[in-house]
């Protein structure tokens, strides 16, 4: 009998011994999942009842992917605020209420093991598909709100009924500085994209940083990211990755708590690495981020802009960005592209320009496989085609003989620019050679009208899109034609001695 009960007690000490030994890689009982030593956050990703393997998955730090199980394990950051997936290409884009999106989970750093399973729906892989680029709807006030809700909101439905109706997915994404600077005004994107079929993703721009937080960049994005999620992150569609970046370092120690410096973090970077390691080089790389990396006639760029671009090398890459309130586009050696956008509320809501004279708007992308295979800037109010503001004979004082042609989307790669003098083509339309060149109604308003409602901010600026024609005959009818790169035409008439619409000329 005393053996009996000696040799119970040495079982349940062992027992024991082992139990303490497997602490660290106890199942789980809500997760079934067997926790490695030193992991700490973990989690599965599921099509219902199906693991789904090789999903990426990271803290924003490190990068790692789902095994055969569904399953993923890492050491989390300190710093990690979130854990998101990369949503796979064959997976629908998960949304939540208000149809935003729902890739990622808030982390709560003061448990020891973190759990955060996700649940995706498989689907067919997308051929190809149309993106909305929304740069800058920045609105402070009712007023403001009211016109992006009341004109450019309804504008962007009536492109989705377009798009859609070719039966191919549509996405949107916004370029950041969705609001100046009032963080209250957040929630009401919630109901916005609640108005759409298709999700948006979101860029967090300058102004959507708290500007009353001093010295803390991380603090300052708080109430975005309460909003919209983390600030950098990836998802693919199609044969293409998105990866968006913030490239605003905010310390808020500027004149009225607005300082910044503009960069992709070392963090970012790092994580960016990562991310593409899982990225073969035959998919396109889309880039979204706030302030432009480079442009075309200028020295504006992100200060490191070239570490950027040494991490996307080899792969074929469009960049998209706002934050100007003008419009440019800009080849940046021979793989990648940046569309700089003009912004939704153009001159901050003065009138319905941006500060180069190009309408308030946004972009429409139509990829193919992994190419984009057409784009175009959509004016809010006009049809697609308006792509040319004509000005006529005595619209600029500094060329007062000429008709000047503002083509906003214009680039170098565009195939031609011609006019024609009532019906005769006179060849190609030259460029400006001034390089102080401004939009003439765009300076008459922003400059000189001192009607605008935000002149602290908006001025006309110099741009390098505009052209000229000397008629031979002052009621002369001027036609311009200008192909794209992808080889749409668009067409503006106007007659050369037409009367201005503004006092001029400027």
């Amino acid at each position: 009998m005393l053996k009996r009960i000696c040799l119970l007690f040495i079982v349940a000490l062992f027992a024991s011994a082992c139990k303490k030994n497997n602490d660290k890689n106890q199942d789980n009982p809500d997760t079934g999942i067997a926790v490695k030593a030193g992991m700490d956050l973990v989690g599965k990703v599921m099509a219902g009842t199906v693991p789904l393997n090789g999903v990426v998955v990271s803290d924003g730090y490190s990068v790692v992917r789902t095994d055969a199980n569904g399953v993923y394990q890492m050491k989390r950051n300190a710093g990690a605020r979130f854990v998101f997936i990369s949503v796979p290409a064959e997976c629908k884009v998960p949304v939540k209420e208000n149809n935003k999106v729902a890739f990622y989970q808030a982390l709560d750093q003061s448990q020891k093991v973190i759990y955060a399973n996700f649940s995706l729906t498989v689907g067919e892989k997308e051929t190809d598909f149309k993106l909305i680029a929304v740069a800058d709807p920045q609105f402070s006030t009712e007023f403001e709100y009211n016109r992006f809700s009341n004109e450019t909101v309804p504008d962007l439905l009536q492109t989705q009924k377009v798009l859609e109706a070719s039966g191919k997915p549509v996405y949107g994404v916004v370029l950041g500085d969705f609001v100046w600077d009032q963080m209250s005004m957040f929630s009401r994107f919630g109901y916005e994209f609640s108005r759409f079929s298709f999700p948006f993703f979101t860029v967090i721009g300058n102004h959507d940083y708290n500007m009353s937080i001093k010295n803390d960049d991380i603090k300052a994005a708080a109430n975005y990211e309460q909003n919209f999620g983390p600030t950098y992150y990836s998802f693919n569609r199609g044969e293409c990755h998105f990866v968006i970046l913030d490239d605003i370092e905010y310390s808020g120690s500027g004149e009225s708590g607005k300082g910044y410096k503009t960069n992709v973090s070392q963090e970012q970077l790092a994580w960016l690495e990562k991310d593409l390691y899982f990225v073969p080089k035959d998919k396109l790389i889309i880039v979204c981020l706030h302030v432009n990396t480079k442009t075309r006639f200028t020295e504006t760029s992100i200060s490191n802009n070239d570490a950027l671009y040494k991490l996307l090398n080899g792969y074929q890459v469009r960049i998209l960005s706002g934050h100007t309130h003008w419009h440019g586009n800009v080849s940046i050696g021979t793989n990648i592209t940046e569309h700089i956008h003009g912004a939704a509320c153009g001159a901050f809501w003065s009138g319905s320009i941006n500060r180069d004279g190009s309408p308030n708007g946004y972009a429409v992308y139509e990829v193919g496989g992994n190419k984009v295979i057409n784009h175009y800037f959509k004016a809010t109010g006009f049809n697609k085609d308006y792509q040319i503001k004509l000005y006529p004979i005595n619209s600029w004082a500094l060329r007062k003989n000429d008709v000047i042609a503002n083509i906003w989307d214009w680039h170098t790669d565009w195939k031609s620019v011609k006019v024609y003098e009532n019906g005769v083509l006179k060849g190609d339309m030259p460029q400006f050679e001034e390089k102080n060149a401004k939009d003439p109604y765009a300076k008459w308003l922003l400059d000189i009208s001192g009607s605008i409602i935000n002149d602290a901010a908006a001025d006309a600026v110099i741009t390098d899109h505009l052209f000229y024609y000397r008629p031979q005959s002052a009621d002369a009818m001027i036609k311009v034609v200008a192909t794209d790169s992808y080889g749409n035409e668009y067409t503006s008439e106007i007659k050369a001695n037409a009367a201005l619409d503004f006092p001029g000329p400027v």
